[in-house]
């Protein structure tokens, strides 16, 4: 029996700028292996006249799944009678809260849909408990708040200007390549202090290099986090201060957020926006930085016991 993946809310939009919501929502998987990919087919359950008008798709009908954005502040999985966000001109949107059933929330998709951008999974963030060291000694991510203090790699006191959070269904199977877990001192040292677990894109600060968490990946001691071993929904957050600095998150070197992937992907976006008006630009940190293990110098391969197999493993898994 196909799994259902049932969602909180669902709305409609398309180039014309119509829109339409409603509540509660069941989606299907074609191919039913636990989860739904990017480009996975569907079929959608029960949906009004209108909501197929405005979407394009059908009660029972199938359609694509493109990808996430965040639509007036609600994680947003977008579906499509075509299997690309160009080959579309309407767009069908699900939610797990029911509060994205209302008309602030379709009246935003469709002003989406009339010029739709590229949709992403994830910022680069820190998982749920992450521990971020300040003057009065470690504090739970979670739980700071814009004023703070936090302590910087080099010993600096800054105050925290914001801090994003993005929360994702595990019903996503991008979700499943986007976590990273760093053993407890798996990166030398002693570090990280105890697990780390961020997405695959943070930067980790070694050997004066910024490094994407995912290119760290061994296989052992620093991998991927297993779908099985996330609850039904994940929220990541990231810091930001007033430059691009270098914390330590479990004591380990980690960067502060940079604005290259933007912050419309926060769940609280728009309270960046009541705070400061508009986006603000931070100047990247000179240190380089690597996005692919190829990349990465020899000495930090045979450190983390990397190798040209565990890194084709790591790809092919």
């Amino acid at each position: 029996m196909a799994t259902v993946f049932s969602f909180g809310a669902h709305y409609a939009g398309n180039n014309a700028g119509a829109s339409v919501f409603s509540g509660s929502l069941d989606v299907t998987a074609v191919v039913d292996d636990g989860d739904i990919a990017v480009g996975d087919q569907v079929t959608f359950g029960t949906m009004s006249a209108a909501m197929e008008t405005t979407s394009g798709l059908t009660s029972g009908g199938t359609g694509f799944y493109l990808g996430t954005t965040t639509i007036n502040g609600h994680v947003t999985y977008i579906f499509g009678a075509a299997n690309t966000v160009g080959g579309n001109t309407e767009f069908l949107g699900v939610a797990d809260s029911v509060a994205a059933a209302n008309s602030t929330t379709s009246g935003a998709f469709a002003t989406w849909a009339q010029s739709p951008t590229a949709l992403t999974s994830t910022n680069a963030c820190f998982a749920v408990g992450t521990q971020i060291s300040t003057p009065d000694g470690a504090c739970a991510v979670e739980t700071l708040a814009i004023g703070d203090m936090i302590t910087t790699a080099s010993g600096d006191v800054v105050p925290v200007k914001w801090v994003g959070a993005q929360t994702f269904s595990t019903r996503f199977a991008a979700l499943g390549r986007d976590l990273v877990r760093n053993s407890a001192g798996a990166l030398g040292d002693g570090l990280p202090k105890i697990d780390l677990t961020l997405t695959a894109d943070h930067g980790m600060i070694l050997d004066g290099l910024v490094i994407n968490a995912s290119a760290l990946v061994n296989g052992t001691t620093i991998d991927f986090v297993p779908m099985s071993d996330l609850p039904d929904s994940v929220t990541v957050y990231h810091i930001e201060t007033e430059a691009h600095d270098v914390i330590l998150a479990n004591g380990a070197a980690s960067e502060t957020f940079l604005d290259s992937a933007g912050r419309a992907m926060f769940n609280n976006h728009a309270e960046y926006l009541g705070l400061y008006g508009v986006e603000r630009i931070i100047p990247e940190m000179p240190a380089p930085r690597i996005n692919a293990q190829r990349l990465l110098p020899e000495t930090i391969k045979a450190r983390l016991g990397i190798n040209d197999k565990a890194d084709l493993q790591s790809m092919i898994a």
